[in-house]
């Protein structure tokens, strides 16, 4: 693992319609990792688009003027990022895979510091991430962090193994992005089957999967991931019906694999993300998005605790009197 000329990290990153701009500063980011250049390669889909020249003129000045390892992949069509990560996913050869949105930036230590957590080759290791949510990011971050470390010795995280039974303990809606974890490349293509083409909201999706049959996996406290949000293209804020359908398609699929596994533990980080399009389509004031949505869902979760929204670390919503409006007829058949 340690070897200089072994390929440790793959890095795959779909694109499509991403402002140049923003491109660049995702490849400068990784062209200035701490990592030797021989220890880590780029995988970048090309999800459809018919120009790429302006991105191919970007990665021949940031990738390949730097000697830095990287294969480009064409899709005929656009696929959306699940299809695509899949893709980059089947050619990598890093011992474990990172997917980074084209419009983000890691750290120059961000590789660095997670090399220290690889021993013992955990599933995944989930880490802390930055963004332009700050204030509720931290706050959310580090309700989920510690709590998912009660009782750990942080000074020991590095040789300190979670297990299964500790899968739910994970709560928080960012949880369920990719880019706030590495994977284990074997153990990914092994366990994993969810890259369902054309798909929003395929990190959900995927992430539970692979929550679902993770054995083991390590936490680093460390913010190694900067997560930007201004691009118009990102799901953060596309409003329009397809979004509704597959958020939807998602989450009763989702729903009927906790419920195949028998692992409703997992059933608040599912509302956690649940609130969190709550709170998008409300913010885009698509009423009756954001009703439908929740008629179809709470009926899955009758035995919610309302107790459990009115927590602390749930008050980024700002929404009780709208969340009791629309759970307790659901929850509790109230009027």
């Amino acid at each position: 693992m340690n070897n200089k000329n072994l390929v440790v990290f793959s890095i795959i990153i779909p694109v499509f319609n991403t402002k140049i701009d923003y491109f660049l500063r995702c490849l400068e980011s990784i062209k200035e990792n701490d990592l030797d250049k021989n220890q880590f390669e780029v995988i970048i889909i090309n999800d459809g688009m018919e120009n790429f020249e302006s991105y191919t003129t970007i990665i021949n000045n940031v990738l390949k003027a730097n000697n830095i390892q990287y294969t480009i992949i064409h899709n005929d069509i656009n696929m959306k990022q699940g299809y695509s990560r899949y893709r980059g996913l089947k050619v990598a050869k890093g011992d474990y895979i990172h997917f980074v949105d084209s419009d983000d930036e890691i750290f120059p230590y961000t590789y660095t510091n997670l090399i220290n957590y690889l021993k013992h080759e955990p599933n995944f290791i989930i880490f802390k991430e930055e963004s332009l949510l700050a204030e509720v990011e931290t706050s959310q971050q580090d309700y989920v962090m510690n709590n998912l470390i009660n009782g750990v010795n942080q000074n020991d995280l590095e040789n300190h193994l979670f297990y299964k039974k500790d899968v739910e303990k994970i709560r928080g809606s960012m949880n369920l992005l990719l880019h706030s974890k590495i994977f284990n490349r074997l153990w990914l293509l092994e366990n994993t089957n969810q890259y369902v083409p054309n798909l929003y909201v395929e990190d959900t999706l995927l992430t539970i999967e692979i929550l679902l049959k993770t054995e083991k996996f390590k936490v680093c406290l460390d913010k190694l991931y900067h997560y930007h949000v201004e691009n118009e293209k990102t799901t953060m804020v596309i409003i329009d019906n397809k979004l509704f359908f597959d958020a939807l398609f998602v989450f009763d699929k989702i729903l009927n694999m906790i419920y195949l596994e028998n692992r409703w533990g997992l059933r608040y980080l599912i509302l956690d993300n649940i609130l969190g399009f709550y709170d998008h389509f409300d913010t885009f004031f698509m009423k009756d998005k954001f009703d439908l949505f929740y008629i179809e869902m709470l009926r899955k979760y009758k035995n919610i605790n309302y107790n459990f929204i009115n927590k602390k670390h749930c008050t980024w919503f700002n929404k009780r009197k709208k969340l009791k409006k629309i759970f307790s007829p659901y929850i509790f058949n109230e009027e």
